[in-house]
């Protein structure tokens, strides 16, 4: 059997060992505990061997440490744990144990193919801009392993094949991006950012605080161009119909696909919803972030997404699988919406509070006695609100009592968005006029260039429907209070510079850039999916093929300019390294003896001796000892050429300026 020791490099072990951290470091959170701390072992033992500073691992050691292995990992999964950290577990555990076992050069090839799976891991949680570092990183040090394995190479030799080698291979990358047809991902399971963005299966009045609160990114919207836009822009997330006294829930069907069940067609196709009339008035696309689960906020009047599922009766649009990473979907909207089709259900009329909140039902009561239709009884309540001595606050204490709502409205009277729709919803119910919270996002901030709408968390917002004239109509009793809050981040017009400091200008324009850089590369790269992979590929990128043609032309020319001086460079600097080592001794003594110049037709040999004659006893001594190393290697070939040219030079650093001897 061969030496373990010899199997593999040490340039080449270098290499596959940042290769792996490149691709553990980023693993490591989701890796269990135990493993993310044993795996660096193996490696540090490998170091050592290459060192001959561990003995060999014998064979029958492997057994008992693969078991243990197995063991802790069958202990996680007996835990519960989902398939997908499972196979994570599994694969970084098996990668860091390879580096116990080095019998031959395909040892070597499997490890190097474990690390590229785990790189591929990295890609489900990650597929960010950052990964334009990443990528090509792994790629390179993948190159540089195999060209030490392969060849005796140095540093140098090394980075030009590899990196010939990866731009040859680069057309053929971009052409299966390009073509290859896309496929789903295969897990059911949650990944990247676990936490969650907006809202639930259910939603309290006190539930909205801490998201509002956050400025998390949600999504990016980019609309059509000559796309006609409502003046608040509320994009329907969730709705709630559902009252048990406390809290406001989702319908059944709704609440069955928070979870990640995947959505097969046709859903709900029988269920009553709006139509839409009047013909498209334009389009929009947006690009989520991990966290909605299947929810999709959208405007109401959308359409046309074949990529997404469509709950008819409340008029909410679902991905078929979980946002897991950054999704891209794409809707029309239509100009006029028809919802008289639709009618109340039995759960969107019940208060179910046992008789709670005696003043609020008492005014409810008092309200539409005084009223000549539902639709002056909602005016008049919305009349209370704006002159009852409301404010809008977000410093609120939760209030658990069971007359939640009279302390609201009778006391309180600060809140947020949750507590007005809730109560608002409150009162029309007590009134006889069915009613329903909806939760989503209004508005957003729009970029620099105007390309798109970026929506955060602080951008939340729940507002009430409710059925009367025959249709579901939309209120937002927040909006009564402070308008501004419909407006919040809704700068449609960017804010002006000049009445930011210089450090808050420059802030903003980093933020801006990276912001607009993040939306290009997901709009653009990441979600180039087979939803939207054209026949012709070239259409999806029509508007930019000029630009491109252009960008392409700048580069090349720079590439061009950047060779030719390097040629020209290199080219001057070619010849022997001894003539020059020998040529910058001259200058070197120069240097120490002004006026000191090499005559014409004079040897080295003489030079030198001219020169110790005239130099102090230190000087002297080194160059003598130059010329010695110097005639070493030219005539008896007792050194070899790198040993010597590094000899030489060092001796030469060591002459110093110095008082030159006199002649007696």
């Amino acid at each position: 059997m061969k030496d373990d020791r010899t199997v593999i490099s040490r340039k080449a072990l270098i290499t596959l060992t940042l290769s792996f951290l490149l691709v553990y470091i980023p693993l490591a959170g989701r890796i269990d505990l135990i493993i993310a701390l044993l795996a660096p072992f193996p490696c540090i033992w490998r170091f050592l061997r290459s060192f001959r500073m561990v003995a060999p691992l014998h064979r029958w050691a492997r057994l008992p440490i693969t078991l243990t292995a197995i063991a802790v990992i069958g202990g996680y999964f007996a835990a519960s744990r989902s398939s997908l950290n499972l196979f994570i577990d599994l694969l970084a555990g098996g990668t860091a144990l390879k580096f116990l076992e080095y019998n031959s050069s395909r040892d070597v090839f499997y490890h190097q193919l474990g690390i590229f799976f785990l790189a591929g891991l990295v890609l489900v949680f990650n597929t960010g801009i950052v990964m334009v570092l990443f990528l090509p990183a792994v790629v390179f040090l993948y190159l540089l392993t195999a060209v030490f394995l392969e060849s005796s190479l140095g540093l140098r030799g090394a980075v030009k094949v590899g990196g010939t080698i990866a731009l040859e291979a680069l057309p053929l990358a971009i052409a299966i991006f390009i073509f290859m047809p896309r496929i789903a991902p295969f897990w059911n399971a949650q990944v990247g950012d676990t936490s969650k963005s907006g809202f639930t299966t259910e939603v309290s009045a006190d539930d909205l605080g801490r998201i509002i609160q956050s400025d998390r990114m949600v999504m990016r919207v980019a609309f059509d161009r000559g796309t006609e836009l409502p003046e608040s822009l509320y994009f329907r997330t969730a709705v709630y119909p559902v009252f048990d006294g406390r809290s406001w829930k989702m319908s059944r069907p709704a609440a069955d696909f928070v979870h990640g069940i995947t959505i097969r067609m046709p859903f709900m196709v029988n269920t009553p919803g709006p139509r839409l009339t009047g013909g498209k008035r334009g389009g929009y696309s947006i690009i989520m972030e991990p966290g909605m689960d299947n929810f999709l906020p959208t405007l109401l009047g959308s359409a046309e997404c074949p990529s997404c599922a469509y709950l008819r009766h409340e008029d909410i649009w679902l991905s078929k699988r979980r946002v897991l990473q950054k999704e891209s979907y794409r809707f029309s909207i239509f100009a006029g919406i028809d919802r008289s089709a639709e009618k109340p259900q039995y759960f969107e009329t019940r208060l179910r509070d046992a008789g709670n909140n005696p003043r609020t039902r008492e005014l409810a009561r008092r309200i539409r006695a005084e009223a000549a239709s539902p639709a002056d009884a909602v005016s008049r309540f919305l009349g209370f609100l704006k002159s009852g001595g409301f404010v809008y606050t977000l410093d609120t204490e939760p209030d658990r009592s069971s007359s939640n709502i009279d302390n609201f409205l009778f006391s309180q009277k600060a809140g947020y968005c949750s507590h007005y729709a809730s109560a608002t919803a409150y009162v029309l119910r007590a009134m006889g006029i069915p009613s329903r919270l909806v939760g989503g996002f209004v508005g957003g901030t729009m970029s620099q260039d105007g390309d798109y709408l970026t929506v955060r968390e602080n951008n939340a917002h729940v507002w009430v429907e409710a059925w009367y004239d025959n249709s579901w109509q939309e209120i937002d009793p927040t909006a009564i209070i402070n308008s501004s809050v419909t407006e919040r981040g809704a700068d449609l017009v960017a804010a002006d510079p000049a009445a930011m400091g210089l450090t808050m200008r420059a802030y903003t324009w980093m933020k801006n850039l990276m912001d607009d850089i993040s939306y290009k590369w997901a709009s653009l790269v990441v979600n180039y999916g087979l939803d939207e992979q054209p026949a012709d590929p070239r259409s999806r990128y029509s508007g930019y093929l000029e630009k491109l043609v252009k960008a392409g032309i700048i580069i090349i020319g720079f590439i061009l300019l950047t060779m030719l001086a390097v040629l020209l460079i290199s080219s001057r600097k070619k010849g022997d390294p001894v003539a020059a080592e020998i040529s910058r001794f001259e200058q070197r003594i120069a240097s120490a003896l002004p006026g000191m110049e090499r005559e014409t037709g004079e040897t080295v040999r003489d030079f030198a001796e001219r020169a110790a004659e005239k130099s102090t006893d230190e000087n002297a001594s080194v160059i003598r000892k130059y010329w010695n190393v110097l005639y070493d290697f030219l005539y008896r070939g007792t050194l070899a050429k790198d040993e010597a040219l590094r000899t030489l030079k060092g001796l030469r650093m060591s002459i110093r300026r110095g008082a030159p001897k006199t002649r007696s």
